[in-house]
């Protein structure tokens, strides 16, 4: 469930879909709903994953 989400979140801010140029970088950090996120990796499909900040 919690790759779903991720996933969901990774389309819905506008990362690479059919083939679009990542708009991530591992690094960089995505406020959302109050928390503060931070690319870990980028799949194979070029989709960010995230993991909240410390």
């Amino acid at each position: 469930m919690r790759k779903l989400t991720l996933l969901f979140l990774a389309s819905a801010l506008g990362a690479s879909v059919f083939g679009a140029e990542p708009k991530f970088k591992v690094g960089d950090e995505v406020k959302l709903g109050g928390k503060v996120l931070v690319v870990v990796s980028l799949d194979d499909n070029g989709d960010p994953l995230f993991k909240t900040k410390a």
